[in-house]
């Protein structure tokens, strides 16, 4: 098994998981706003290749960013033909053969025989064991970068939050946004129109996100997990900002509202490039509005236990 390692010790990564939209980036710039946090978003763009255009929310391209000089100089960003350039990514590309790719990262798989076939075959410990030296790197600096000791991964990966579970106190904290189910339906429809997934598709989409939660959870029962709809965020955020600074053991910081308060370098929705700080409150209820009544009983009906759980009526 590989050692913990040390250095990452002295800094604490916490992750931020939540389904696409649901608000993580504009929660992002409020968590990065606070004097002894750093979020930067997704973090890593999801292509390859995206890295040549790719904005950060700074507006400089990630190859001339301050922060991504600074903290990201071990990818060999300039360099795309390098082994290390490749694993500027939120998971490691474990290897050429696809199946074999998908086998040891698909959530399908049990992560007890994933993390065995790692373990076994040399060649995937080595990436694996590369991509994690590279990313507590990227950690350590980032803290450094803003002089904080906790660092927020909003890379949204259940992946990524189960490969340094085995590098780091498996009392690990996640902070779990999660949005009506029913308003994540009609905004993946309305930014998607031409997508060809089913309404069935979409409406267990925001379910499974749910079950590999848990499932995440009861296989680490030590994790901490704090829950924070997004609609409560929007309605009351002092008392949520208050709740999550709680969870994270920091005092809460009257200046995470105010405009840039800090430079901010985050990875992510569109949205990062023209943030105007504010909860869209009536983001919330569109959904009612605009959604048909089939539309509305088909994601009852497919999403009734997380829509129970979280107290969605």
């Amino acid at each position: 098994m590989m050692q913990k390692t040390p250095d990452l010790q002295k800094n604490e990564i916490v992750f931020f998981l939540a389904n696409y939209y649901s608000g993580a980036t504009l929660l992002a710039f409020f968590l990065n706003n606070h004097k002894s946090l750093v979020c930067n978003g997704e973090t890593f763009p999801f292509i390859y290749s995206e890295s040549d255009s790719y904005t950060c929310s700074c507006g400089q391209n990630i190859k001339k960013c301050n922060f991504y000089r600074h903290c990201a100089e071990q990818f060999f960003l300039d360099d795309n033909l390098s082994n290390e350039y490749k694993n500027f990514s939120i998971f490691p590309t474990y290897s050429t053969n696809k199946f074999l790719n998908k086998l040891v990262s698909t959530l399908t798989v049990p992560y007890s025989l994933r993390k065995a076939l790692v373990e076994t075959i040399p060649s995937l410990k080595a990436q694996r064991d590369l991509f994690l030296k590279l990313h507590v790197e990227f950690i350590e600096k980032a803290c450094q970068y803003y002089d904080v000791s906790t660092y927020i991964d909003n890379t949204k990966s259940i992946q990524r939050c189960e490969l340094f579970l085995s590098i780091i106190d498996p009392k690990i904290k996640i902070i779990h946004l999660i949005r009506d189910g029913r308003a994540y339906f009609h905004s993946y429809r309305k930014a998607n129109p031409t997508t060809p997934e089913s309404r069935e598709f979409i409406a267990r989409k925001w379910q499974k996100y749910l079950n590999e939660i848990a499932r995440l959870q009861s296989a680490n029962p030590g994790i901490l997990l704090l829950t924070v709809r997004y609609e409560d965020l929007c309605e009351n955020p002092v008392l949520e900002l208050n709740r999550i600074c709680d969870f994270l053991a920091v005092e809460f910081d009257e200046n995470m509202f105010k405009r840039q308060q800090y430079d901010h370098h985050i990875l992510g929705n569109k949205m990062r490039l023209g943030f105007d700080w504010s909860f869209k409150k009536n983001s919330n209820v569109a959904w009612q509005q605009e959604l048909t009544s089939s539309e509305i009983a088909l994601c009852k009906k497919l999403q009734k236990n997380g829509l129970n759980e979280f107290s969605y009526r």
